[in-house]
């Protein structure tokens, strides 16, 4: 769930308006809501032994925490927009707040690829920045590169089959291509 606070840290740094001390609150927001809350939801439920392990290696032991993690984007969207920072920033956590959603709704017959899902959200998102602000395509390369890696990793592991790898895939996909969509 580092994802996201790395990607606002990424649009935060290369805004063309520039770093402020407001960006410190966003990108606090980005991490609090993402990362820092789900992890606290794992660990209480860990000890409360409500889950089989911290890792939440099944898809019974996710349900909580990801549904804390798109609660948390969801708020630190809603902040992002309401101190006024760039669209590419506050729309990249609205689908990442779509991409862990799915991922939640999948649970129900599936344990689809979180890993998976977030990295291609975040290689969207980086598309979309990329689109506005003129990037080289040198990064949107890189994190579909990382994607790959990623992937092949999981499945190396034998964290997920070939088929959970393709759900996450489709669950980070889709959000950022409506994301796309929309701003193109």
């Amino acid at each position: 769930m580092l994802v996201p606070t790395q990607l606002a840290a990424l649009f935060l740094t290369t805004a063309p308006n520039g770093w402020s001390v407001l960006s410190w609150w966003s990108l606090g927001a980005v991490f609090l809501g993402t990362a820092g809350a789900p992890a606290l939801t794992a660990f209480v439920l860990h000890r409360m032994h409500l889950v089989s392990a911290f890792q939440l290696p099944l898809r019974t032991d996710r349900q909580w925490p990801l549904a804390v993690a798109a609660a948390g984007m969801y708020w630190a969207y809603k902040l992002n927009v309401r101190w006024g920072f760039p669209e590419v920033l506050t729309w990249s956590l609205l689908a990442g707040c779509a991409t862990v959603f799915l991922v939640y709704g999948a649970l129900l017959w599936t344990k689809a690829s979180g890993h998976t899902a977030g990295l291609a959200a975040a290689s969207g998102s980086i598309a979309l920045a990329s689109l506005e602000w003129g990037w080289s395509p040198g990064g949107l390369l890189t994190s579909v590169f990382l994607l790959g890696a990623v992937a092949a990793a999981r499945l190396q592991l034998r964290a997920h089959t070939p088929l959970e790898i393709v759900w996450g895939l489709l669950f980070g996909t889709l959000p950022a291509v409506a994301l796309l969509a929309v701003r193109g």
